[in-house]
């Protein structure tokens, strides 16, 4: 978690000297929502209402902020942070898988529309939790950096609509075990 936070004071850092540089047209400052889907299942729910719910190690809602910087017409660099949690929920229990993916990549701007893109991502802190009826156990897991392909299409100068693949895996600390974590997504990245 301190190298995510330093890595973040950094990119701030960087952005707040680009500005004062006379360049701040093309830096600019992002936020996501978005949902992802996929991984190996990590645990199953069924409630008394007779639905169920699986935490999967690659779904869940993220959050994200971040950092762009327009190198050319035609190329820019993003730096992000996030958080990314998927949640079962019940009167008697609860439990979640949770991570904080820091990201570095850069988007080619096909036209003024459509941009494609790559990044590498690291995700921290990732855990699974869980209490009472829905007591699974509590495992950390440790990541590698993964690929991301992503595309991304612009209704309007300040709000994109992004798709998203990311190729990850993840370890169980104090285990022989790993779990897929690959996924794909959708996110609303809206700019300022």
């Amino acid at each position: 978690m301190k190298k995510t936070v330093f890595a973040l004071a950094i990119s701030l850092l960087a952005a707040s000297q680009a500005m004062a540089a006379g360049i701040s047209d093309k830096v600019s400052f992002s936020g996501a929502l978005g949902y992802m889907n996929g991984g190996d299942t990590i645990s199953s729910f069924r409630f008394s209402d007779g639905a169920s719910q699986n935490l999967k190690a690659g779904s869940g809602v993220v959050f994200a902020g971040g950092i762009n910087y327009r190198v050319h017409n035609d190329w820019s660099v993003v730096a992000s942070i996030g958080y990314q949690v998927d949640r079962a929920s019940a009167t008697n229990g609860d439990a979640k898988m949770e991570r904080v993916p820091l990201e570095v990549g850069g988007f080619y701007h096909i036209n003024d529309q459509f941009r494609v893109g790559a990044a590498l991502r690291k995700a921290s802190n990732v855990k699974y939790t869980s209490s009472g009826a829905a007591y699974s156990g509590n495992y950390d897991f440790e990541s590698d950096v993964s690929p991301v392909i992503e595309a991304e299409y612009m209704t309007s100068t300040q709000l994109g609509i992004r798709l998203r693949y990311v190729s990850e895996k993840y370890k169980v600390k104090g285990y022989n075990a790993n779990v897929d974590a690959n996924h794909f997504g959708i996110s609303a990245v809206f700019y300022y």
